[in-house]
């Protein structure tokens, strides 16, 4: 049988065109998302094996297995880790509010778990402030440790543009600089997710040295996943994902296993 030029071309062309669609299919397959994480227990920690373990990293582990992409784990302080997802430098967030300005270069998974944070101050002042807001603490002498980066509700975001405000708030680099720092008197109080606090204080034998002064707020928490390198299609991918282990009780098992 005679196959002239033009046919034989053309069934060149599709091979090829075969051969790079089978490889855009896997692909996609096997993409590989970055999340970056940062020492806080219970949620994302190092244990004593230096293995990158907790609560969000095992649960986006599993949804990530669960729709066969593998996961790099990236290790950044958090306003750091916020801006490389706005520029599409690290794929996901995880333990991650939802907020308007979040929301201009990420989108966001299905919430997954609540969280809240808290005010703490010295367990000797604990009678001394008689404030039950975070707008209390404008015309005192209280200074207010806050983490650069984190949410901490909508009564705090909207206090932010009051000057009075923010003359009473000391951004720092973490949580446990935060507790130190009002141990040795250096501030007042500090905001945290009081899980977390919990075991960090504990870690540190500061636990014993703080109370509760009040709450600030509870909400549902999300993945981020970046604009400018994921899809939307990915978001929907992730979320069935995520109703598959939550339907067959491994996102229980993941929750008691740090929450308990």
């Amino acid at each position: 049988m005679n196959i002239s030029r033009r046919t034989t071309q053309l069934i060149r062309v599709l091979g090829a065109f075969g051969i790079l669609l089978t490889a855009s299919v896997n692909v996609a397959f096997s993409q590989e998302l970055s999340l970056g994480w940062e020492d806080w227990q219970p949620y994302q920690y190092k244990d004593s094996n230096e293995t990158v373990t907790g609560l969000d990293i095992e649960l986006v582990q599993a949804i990530v297995k669960n729709i066969d992409h593998e996961l790099t784990l990236v290790e950044l302080p958090w306003k750091r880790h916020l801006n490389n997802v706005k520029q599409g430098r690290t794929d996901l967030a995880a333990s991650a509010s939802k907020t308007p300005e979040r929301e201009e270069y990420a989108f966001f998974s299905d919430p997954y778990r609540t969280e809240s944070a808290v005010m703490y101050v010295r367990k000797e002042d604990v009678d001394k402030y008689q404030f039950d807001s975070l707008k209390g603490i404008i015309g005192t002498d209280f200074r207010l440790a806050v983490t650069r980066g984190y949410y901490y509700g909508e009564e705090f975001e909207a206090l932010k543009d009051d000057p009075e405000f923010m003359n009473r708030i000391r951004e720092v680099n973490d949580n446990q600089f935060a507790q130190r720092q009002l141990v040795k008197k250096r501030v007042d109080g500090f905001l945290e997710d009081p899980i977390a606090a919990t075991v960090e204080l504990r870690e540190e034998g500061l636990l014993e040295n703080v109370s509760v002064h009040m709450p600030i707020y509870s909400d549902e928490i999300y993945v981020m996943f970046s604009k400018k390198s994921t899809k939307a299609e990915m978001v929907i991918e992730f979320n069935r994902s995520l109703a598959e282990i939550r339907a067959n009780g491994v996102l229980d098992g993941i929750m008691d296993k740090y929450l308990k």
